[in-house]
């Protein structure tokens, strides 16, 4: 739509599990031109943690095929908050009375985030990708953002934010 609508390139922005999905839409989109990825999975090939490779094992498949969404993973058992609102701690409590904003996932839709299997290795992006990161991120570390970066092809830049956590969209 925003292809059709203006002759300005169109550029794709994610955060957090939308800097995943805003890279492999670069591959699925012809009319996006690049991609700003602040930070990035790449579970098919650089899975991030013991607790996240759970998500890719066979029992965890089993379970989410059988109980599909009617069980609701709670992110707070997964996710530090406090960790990554350590920019501005008082904008937690103003976040968590957001009616839009995500606290929680269906098992069966939570782990398929964890197990999406890209059409293509990153190494076969041929569109400019910038991933951030901030350097203090608990969620998703500067390590982790780094090691998915070198794996992808073409015009890339990486940029870890000084001083910064998980939320750089909102600091």
């Amino acid at each position: 739509y925003a292809a059709r609508r203006t002759s300005l390139p169109v550029v794709l922005h994610g955060a957090s599990q939308g800097g995943e999905v805003a890279f492999h839409a670069l591959d699925a989109f012809p009319a996006v031109t690049a991609g700003v990825c602040t930070n990035i999975l790449l579970n098919h090939e650089v899975p991030m943690s013991p607790a996240i490779r759970l998500f890719r094992s066979r029992p965890a498949t089993w379970a989410a095929k059988a109980i599909g969404d009617r069980l609701r993973v709670p992110l707070r058992r997964v996710i530090d908050f406090e960790a990554a609102y350590q920019e501005d701690p008082g904008l937690l409590d103003t976040k968590k009375n957001d009616p839009y904003y995500v606290w929680r996932y269906g098992l069966e839709s939570y782990h398929s985030v964890f197990n999406y299997a890209p059409p293509k290795p990153a190494a076969a992006n041929t569109k400019p990708v910038l991933v951030t990161c901030g350097e203090h991120d608990e969620i998703v570390g500067a390590d982790h953002c780094r090691a998915c970066f070198e794996r992808i092809g073409e015009t890339k830049d990486f940029f870890v934010m000084p001083g910064g956590g998980h939320q750089l969209m909102l600091f």
